[in-house]
Order: structure tokens, then sequence, then C-alpha cells
């Protein structure tokens, strides 16, 4: 019953829509796209990167300057020592504290620390020839300990090393405040904070190589294969075919002369092949596989990708045309026409809440099994991540840290003071205690405010492998949550207040999230296989970890 009531009502809400829509028969491999040009609000139509920051916003480096775009209105800024409009703004970074750095197409970095000037001032350039430099993996870092350490006698080389990446900044690998990989002289080097190590000599194929971090390891690719990964400076992999979809298909791609462009970026890596786009992901016994996204032979000139996790949104920069969102189509439901799958393709849905198991609320419109479409009037930014309804029929809701209560018809009844991170979810317990999870915290909602339980995205004693931020949360007893946090699943005690690992999920590496109910059983969902968990069962069954391929899901649609 409520997948027709829904199937009628989306055929309502695509029949009043204006939102135009790129013409293609199959919808983006399930995804919804949207299109941002100059012709809706974009400075300028040459993207060479985007970034995301800590609040949300997303970054621009154009080739009229830094632009951020906070969801619904553009912003731009210049450095300070060139003419407006005339910054070529050509890769960006962040460092710990969340600046965002960015660098000109003359190699000179700057910094936006937050205090909303238009004009920034450079941090490093030839002239000033400070210590600081961004590489293509979005890193600032800071290469002061590199220049001070070591014999007097490489202190030199190690000068014009520092000289030589200047240059060519994309050349250098920070695995952290020390130790990193860097390429000089079309030579592979480690240095382990003290020590500089050659670890490949020179080598006339070496430019086709592109190099990935990840986990700590550093892999040498040309074209569909591994060459060889080191960690800690030394050989652990040598040659082998990069595995997963890539390798179903790496015969096509040889006979079409497929070009091959690896877009890395923290956790979330990318390959490019053809118009083909692959997420990468550490493999078993220490190599590479892959899993195919969608085929982007709609979108010309591509110069960046760019993934958000906890928002599921994938974007796509061109030098040309603009920038995409990409977004998997929550409206999927099997048994629908080819032509309704491609009307829904249209629509970057973000999150639902069905009420009373009748009208559906999304953080842009409502709709009712009378078909009524109702456009909200105050409508959050695309990355609205959640809605939650209480037994009280109050919504839930969030812009970045600020927590939101709405009543059923999506009007704001109150605003929560900031919370220490982006709200990720809700939970309401059977005594109708409301948590609430940030990317860093567990919070119960207390009258006027929100009071925090524990630091669960924190390291430390009790969660040691908790080191990144949290990803979704459910209630599995009457005093208990699981917690899904980039690094594995922790388990939230809500008497006596602990936390511990969930030892089978020790280490876990990408999105988990979860679906089921408590009477029916919960199912953890990773990038491996759906994991089944009982009502009162302490245990997750033991798995043996494998990626999904194409028949495959590692999710299941909120319908």
């Amino acid at each position: 019953m409520i997948n027709r009531f829904i199937t009628f009502s989306i055929f309502t809400v695509l029949s009043l829509s204006v939102t135009p829509a790129l013409s293609q028969s199959d919808p983006y491999n399930g995804y919804s796209v949207r299109h941002f040009t100059d012709e809706n609000g974009l400075p300028q139509n040459s993207i060479n990167d985007l970034l995301f920051d800590r609040n949300g916003c997303l970054w621009l480096g154009s080739q009229v300057g830094l632009v951020r775009f906070n969801g619904s209105s553009f912003k731009l800024y210049y450095p300070d020592d060139k003419p407006a409009m005339e910054s070529n703004v050509v890769s960006l970074g962040k460092n710990d504290r969340g600046y965002i750095y960015f660098q000109t197409d003359d190699h000179n970095l700057y910094c936006y620390p937050g205090n909303n000037s238009h004009y920034l001032s450079p941090v490093n350039t030839a002239i000033l020839k400070r210590p600081f430099l961004l590489n293509a993996r979005k890193q600032f870092f800071d290469f002061t300990h590199f220049l001070s350490e070591g014999p007097a006698a490489e202190k030199e080389k190690r000068k014009l090393i520092f000289r030589d990446l200047f240059e060519h900044y994309g050349n250098f690998y920070a695995v952290d405040s020390t130790h990193l990989y860097l390429i000089y002289n079309d030579s592979l080097y480690y240095s382990d904070g003290r020590n500089l190590l050659q670890l490949a000599g020179r080598m006339d194929n070496l430019n086709p190589f592109q190099y990935l971090l990840l986990d700590r390891k550093l892999y040498v690719l040309s074209r569909d294969s591994v060459m060889a990964a080191y960690e800690n400076g030394q050989k652990v992999l040598g040659a082998e075919a990069i595995g997963g979809d890539l390798l179903t298909d790496a015969a096509t791609l040889r006979r079409s002369k497929a070009k091959f462009h690896l877009y890395p970026c923290n956790k979330t890596n990318h390959l490019l092949a053809g118009k083909k786009l692959y997420r990468i992901i550490a493999g078993p016994n220490g190599g590479l596989r892959t899993v195919f996204l969608i085929n982007l032979d709609f979108i010309t000139n591509i110069s960046a990708v760019e993934y958000n996790a906890g928002l599921d949104l994938l974007l796509v920069a061109t030098h040309t045309e603009g920038f995409y969102f990409l977004r998997k189509s929550k409206f999927q439901v099997d048994g629908w026409s080819a032509a309704l799958r491609q009307r829904t393709a249209r629509h970057l849905f973000g999150p639902m809440a069905l009420h009373n198991g009748k009208e559906i609320l999304t953080s842009t419109f409502i709709f009712d099994p009378a078909g009524k479409f109702e456009p909200l009037k105050d409508s959050a930014p695309i990355w609205h991540r959640c809605l939650y309804i209480d037994k009280k029929e109050q919504v839930w809701s969030s812009v970045y840290n600020l927590p939101r209560r709405l009543n059923t018809k999506m009007d704001p009844m109150q605003v929560f003071p900031a919370l220490d991170a982006n709200v990720i979810d809700y939970k309401e317990d059977e005594n109708g205690h409301l948590y609430c999870l940030t990317e860093k915290s567990l919070w119960l909602q207390e009258a006027d405010s929100f009071r925090r339980l524990s630091l669960i995205g924190q390291p430390g004693p009790a969660v040691n492998s908790a080191r990144g931020p949290n990803e979704s949360f459910c209630l599995v007893g009457p005093h208990r949550l699981w917690i899904a946090n980039v690094n594995g699943l922790i388990e939230y005690d809500l008497q006596g207040r602990t936390a511990r690992n969930i030892p089978e999920m020790a280490g876990s590496q990408g999105q988990l999230s979860f679906t089921g109910h408590l009477r029916t059983g919960l199912f953890l969902l990773s990038p491996g296989p759906v994991l089944p968990h009982a009502p009162g069962q302490e245990r997750i069954p033991g798995h043996s970890p494998q990626f999904p391929g194409r028949s495959s899901r590692n999710h299941l649609d909120p319908l």
C-alpha cells in the first residue's frame, strides 16, 4: 500500500516540477543529478577543484578566485596580491584545524581562516620561501621538520627537494606530520622523520605512474594495475591487477584505449577509466579493489571528483561546464517503469520521514495520499542530513551542528544551541528519551538544550580505534546503542555510560549503517555483506570480508 501511495505521489510531484533534467534512457545508474553553472549563480564555469569543509560548505577553485557554496548561494574570495577576477585557483586543501587553503597557478599558497574577509593574503610564495605546501591529496603540510632533520651533508639535498616540490606540488604524499613519500628527479623517496630513503631508482617509464596513499600504504599505479606498494618505507606488494569491477572491465577498457585518472581525497578515492568512475578501497592481501559507480559520459572536461560520505553525495567538477551534484536516488522501487525511474533522476532527494504511515516529509516538500504537493518555505541546504519523528509527533532535523525541532507541517518551532559537530541523526528510546548523534559525540535532549553523554567519535581508552567521524546509530536493546564510526562499530551502554568496540567490526573501513526493527532483528550494512543481528544477540555472526560486485547490494532503500 505504501509503495502504491509513493508511486502515485511521485508522479504528482514530478508533474509539478520544472527542474531541468539531462535526457538519458538510463537514469545515471540510480543517481539523481543536479548541474550548477553561471546560469544558476556560479560565478564562473571553469572549476579546477572542490572540497567540503567541516561545516558542510562546499569550496570551489575557479579561474576567478575561491568560491564558497552554502547550499543556496555562492560567495567569491580573492587573493589580495592579485587583481580581482584574475586568480586561477588550481587546488584546494585543509589542515587539522579546518582552515581552507588554496593554491593559484603561479604556485602561491593562501589560507582562509574563517574571518569572512573577501581578500586573502598569501602564506607562501617563491619570494616568501616559507616551508608550507599543499599537495594533490588536499593535504596541507609543514616541511619545517623535514628541512631541519638529517645529517648536515644531506640538508642541502633536502632544500633542493623542497624547491622542486614547490614547482611540482603534487609530488608528495604525507602519511602523518613527519612521515611522507615524495618524488624527486623521477625517483621515489621516503622520509621517516629523520632519514631520507630512496625506494625506487630513476625509471624512464615513471611518468605514466600515479600514486595512491591509503591506510598508510603508498600504491604505485599504472592504468588498471598496481606496480608496487610500500608501507613504512618497505616494499610490501609487487605487481598485480586491481581487483573488483575494474578487473571485469579491463579488456574493454584496453580495447578502447581508455585514459586513467586518479582522484584521491583522504579515505575516499576514485579512478576514472575512460568515462567510467570507480571507487577504490583496500582489498584482501594488501591489494586494491574497485566498485563501479556510474558512467559519466554525459559530463565533459572533468577536472575533479569529491565525495561526502556522510551525505552520500558525489561531486564532479569540470573545466568548462561548472560542476555536478550526484546522489543515489532514494525513490527507487522494484517494478517502477523506466519512464518513472528517469523522472526521479531529475531530483536530488534528501532525507525522508513517514508520518502516521501516510504523509511523506522531506527536507524540501511534503506530499500526501491525495496527491497534494506542498513545497516548504524554509527549505534547508541540499546536504540536509536527517529527519526524525518522535512519539510526540515532533520532527527533528538540523542545519549543520544546530539541532532543530519542527512540527509535522515542517514549520520550525525551535533552534537549539550549536553542538560540537554536524548532527548525524536522532533516536528515541521506549521511555521517550531523545538521543542525538553528531560526528563526534552522543547527546541527550533535556528541556531547551542537549547534554553531551560521551565523546564517541574521539580516541580514548575504551574506543581506541574510533578515530574518525560517526556515521549512524540505532537502539539494539533497552539500554544499548550501536554507533557506526568510519573505523568500526561501537556499543554504548546508556546506564553505565561506557563504550566499547565490537571486535568483529574493529578497523572496518567505509560507511556503516543500520536498517530493520528491534522485534524482527537488526541488519548492519557495511561495504561487505549485510550482517544480521537478532534481538538480544550479543555478537555479530562471523563473516568473510568481501567487496560487493555489481550484482550485490550494500544498502537497502528506505522505502
